[in-house]
């Protein structure tokens, strides 16, 4: 019995070098098995439980794998994130002088709508929309506006009403 004790101290002291009791003193007092034949019952639970485990060699190996694939992952999202920013960069290079010389382009057109509105004794505009966060193809629009005067309109629908 001495020896199997110097053994368990050996292995699994309750005290540290100083003398405080480590946790293992505090989770065997609170087991609830008082007896010999309580603590072999224990001990058979434990045993089978254990037991009970299989024991899977690869699991490490697989574990290394995962993680490896993560790393990877991680890597090639990082590396199209990177790459989206500088596609985006582009874009928005190529897409300044070109923007610019359709707003110019619908300016020019603008003006001369304007006036020839103007000769035919009424008011018009044409405007460019965009949205420029956004690379779809119908990105931009032009929003043309007419304002007839009312003498007018109401002498085309006389006009029309007298056709029919």
């Amino acid at each position: 019995m001495k020896e199997a004790k110097s053994i368990a101290d050996k292995e699994a002291p309750l005290e540290d070098a100083d003398g405080d009791p480590l946790p293992l003193k505090a989770e065997l007092e609170a087991l609830s098995v008082t007896t010999l034949a309580e603590t072999e019952a224990a001990m058979e639970e434990a045993t089978a439980k254990v037991a009970g485990i299989d024991a899977n060699p690869d699991v490490i190996r697989q574990y290394e794998e995962r993680k490896k694939e993560i790393e990877t992952t991680r890597g090639q999202l990082e590396d199209l994130t990177n790459d989206k920013d500088f596609k985006a960069n582009e874009i928005n290079k190529k897409r300044g002088p070109w923007e610019q010389c359709l707003e110019n382009a619908v300016s020019e057109v603008n003006e001369l709508f304007s006036n020839y509105m103007k000769e035919l004794g009424n008011a018009g505009t044409i405007t460019m929309f965009g949205w420029h966060h956004t690379f779809t193809p119908i990105s931009h629009f032009c929003l043309l506006l007419i304002y007839y005067r009312r003498s007018q309109a109401r002498e085309r629908k006389r006009r029309w009403a007298t056709r029919r």
